[in-house]
């Protein structure tokens, strides 16, 4: 029947929205993967369960709803398991790799700094990391899936300390603010970018962590990392 073949059809999508958000290196909590996971696999039983399959020659499934579930009740049943929740909490997880990856790459910057810096400072000169630009990695923003990154593209971040733990819906930059049309004190040095077009729907995901040298010479991260969503 259309009722059947709503809630099929609207759980097949839950399922795929609920599988996205068990990919590695999608979330910075063990215990977030871990109950997404749960979720997923549950979700996925009750789907199994739920589609119709051919015994001998009779259509059957494992559950038999209610006449009084016609297809109108059955189809919004079956939106709600695709309701903003679900997209917002994948968001969550996958804004929450740019968060991560950035906070890695300013340690990575920060580690770098403290091995180049020179014993006697000249203050009139920046030093060495503050003159560091990193071109954006990939050199286009992914637009929906995730990237691996090949050996060009690690050779010169790992130069400077960082490697990206696994494939990635964003591309990355260092550089000093004025190259990023951004408005900073003279004491921030560096910015680090992540971007990209989560749902490849002309959305810009971006985020922005400023880097600063205090008065001692030392590389240190000015606030949290700052979120901004565009147009392309």
């Amino acid at each position: 029947t259309r009722a059947s073949v709503a809630l099929t059809l609207g759980l097949r999508a839950a399922l795929a929205q609920a599988h996205k958000l068990t990919e590695p290196g999608e979330g910075d909590s063990p215990w977030t993967s871990a109950m997404a996971l749960v979720g997923y696999h549950q979700l996925r039983r009750f789907a199994e369960a739920v589609e119709p399959r051919v015994d001998g020659k009779v259509l059957v499934s494992e559950y038999q709803f209610e006449p009084m579930l016609n297809s109108t009740v059955i189809a919004v049943v079956a939106t709600l398991v695709t309701t903003p929740i679900v997209v917002n909490a994948l968001h969550d997880q996958r804004k929450s790799v740019a968060r991560r990856e950035l906070g890695r790459i300013a340690d990575a910057l920060i580690a770098y700094h403290e091995a180049t810096r020179p014993a006697r400072p000249n203050p009139k000169q920046l030093p060495q990391v503050a003159r560091l630009r990193l071109i954006r990695t990939p050199s286009s923003v992914p637009c929906g899936t995730q990237v691996a990154w090949n050996e060009e593209d690690m050779a010169t971040w790992q130069d400077v300390g960082y490697a990206p733990l696994s494939p990635m819906r964003y591309a990355l930059s260092v550089g000093h603010p004025s190259s990023f049309d951004r408005i900073a004190s003279p004491d921030h040095v560096l910015l680090i970018r992540a971007e990209g077009d989560l749902d490849c729907d002309g959305v810009l995901s971006r985020f922005d962590l400023l880097l600063r040298l205090d008065a001692k010479g030392n590389l240190l991260k000015a606030g949290e990392a700052e979120a901004q969503d565009s147009a392309k």
